[in-house]
């Protein structure tokens, strides 16, 4: 598998801007990589801007962060700041990440695609 890494990599990161460019108009906010960065992207992260993110564990959509740090007992000792961060809680429900792996194919990202647009539509009451 090391032998094989950069072409995981190369896969991955490819993977990822399909998705990006598929789901463009669904709504979500992908996050950027830190500039100068080179991501890998073991899963693309998306911030969900359809209120409480919709999980689709059967098409790899998962949130990838229940918690914030200063909600991990085994942190809190080690934070430069105590107390609630309600701007962390909000990104940490909000974050979905998507599967970027080699199996995915372009009925996954077309199913995606259909998720994350109908995400964008409010529901109705």
């Amino acid at each position: 598998m090391l032998r094989r890494l950069a072409e995981i990599h190369k896969s991955r990161k490819a993977w990822a801007e399909i998705l990006q460019d598929r789901l463009a108009k669904s709504g979500g906010i992908f996050i950027q990589p830190v500039a100068g960065a080179e991501p890998v992207y073991l899963r693309l992260p998306i911030l969900s801007s359809a209120g409480a993110p919709r999980e689709r564990p059967d098409l790899g959509i998962i949130r990838s962060y229940p918690l914030t740090l200063d909600e991990v007992s085994g942190l809190q000792p080690h934070l430069v700041l105590s107390g609630k961060n309600p701007v962390a809680k909000e990104l940490a429900e909000g974050i979905l990440t998507l599967p970027t792996h080699e199996f995915v194919t372009d009925r996954d990202i077309e199913a995606i695609r259909e998720h994350m647009a109908q995400m964008a539509v409010p529901d109705r009451c």
